[in-house]
């Protein structure tokens, strides 16, 4: 093997290793899509399923860091209030402590895996693509 051919592999091998830390980074997305919600809540549910306790600042650094123009306050409960009329009849509930931020109880993030499965979608630059 030549060593253009070596460092081609090496830049390619970097290329995906980038691509597997921006899917990691997403997370369950497609967890999400398959639960009914958008991208956003996906994004949102990604968070709350990683983390005991999702504070108001981290949520908001995480989804809307990439935007440019200010988001309103009041832009991720809108998102959760439907979160939770999605999630309702599937009995995973988001619970709120005042002020502060979420958390889905521990066993109910267990039971939402155990029955829904992981990440086993390609999740890529906000668009979910069904791993079927």
């Amino acid at each position: 093997m030549t060593s253009q051919e070596i460092e081609a592999l090496r830049r390619e091998n970097r290329a995906l290793k980038d691509k597997l830390a921006r899917i990691e980074r997403l997370g369950n997305l497609h967890l999400g899509y398959r639960l009914g919600l958008t991208v956003m809540e996906s994004r949102f549910f990604s968070l709350l399923m990683r983390l005991d306790f999702v504070p108001r600042e981290l949520a908001y650094d995480k989804l809307y860091s990439d935007r440019e123009e200010l988001v309103q306050d009041t832009a991720l409960d809108a998102h959760i209030v439907n979160m939770r009329r999605k999630l309702g009849g599937k009995h995973i509930e988001i619970t709120t402590v005042y002020g502060e931020g979420w958390y889905i109880e521990a066993g109910v993030r267990s039971k939402v895996l155990s029955r829904w499965g992981n990440v086993d979608g390609i999740v890529d630059a906000g668009r979910v693509i069904r791993g079927e």
